[in-house]
């Protein structure tokens, strides 16, 4: 595994048990384990090293941030309201990270997919919608097929 590393975005401090219990509530449902223990151990930040390869097609990419929980515009509160709000990605898809491109890097929190993590393109013209008006999963990429499995992926940029 890389030597993987997060700057602290300001005046976020780790997530605990009870600070994640009351998103749980907020959203609904529970966190798959994996993210909860992310979320207690590093709670957000930009990795370093950023740049990943998606499982499912090869293609590389990078993380820009990972949301925090927290207050501000760029809390998993804030981005998950926002989100399901404006139907940005498929429903029961959580955003856990901002891609370098401006997508959203998501988890899915129900069905045969929880704990995967996907890419859900932020350009609408890409996106096949259901008739629930969200976008559909098939319009999201396979990232990795774990959290852990996206974490220790993460290697430096190429030159």
């Amino acid at each position: 595994m890389t030597n993987l590393r997060f700057n602290v975005r300001a005046k976020t401090k780790k997530a605990d048990i009870a600070m994640i219990a009351r998103f749980e509530a907020l959203i609904g449902c529970r966190l798959p384990p994996e993210y909860s223990a992310f979320l207690q151990a590093q709670n957000g930040g930009e990795p370093r090293p950023r740049e990943y390869v998606r499982v499912s097609d090869g293609e590389k990419s990078a993380v820009d941030f990972f949301y925090h929980l927290g207050s501000g515009i760029w809390s998993l509160q804030s981005i998950a309201r926002l989100s399901w709000r404006e139907k940005t990605v498929p429903k029961d898809f959580l955003p856990i990270a901002r891609d370098f491109f401006g997508g959203d890097i998501c988890m899915p929190l129900s069905g045969i997919e929880v704990g995967r993590v996907r890419y859900c393109p932020d350009d609408l013209g890409l996106l096949e919608f259901g008739t629930d008006g969200f976008p559909a999963e098939s319009s999201t990429v396979l990232i990795a097929n774990s959290l852990n499995g996206f974490l220790e992926s993460f290697h430096e940029l190429d030159g």
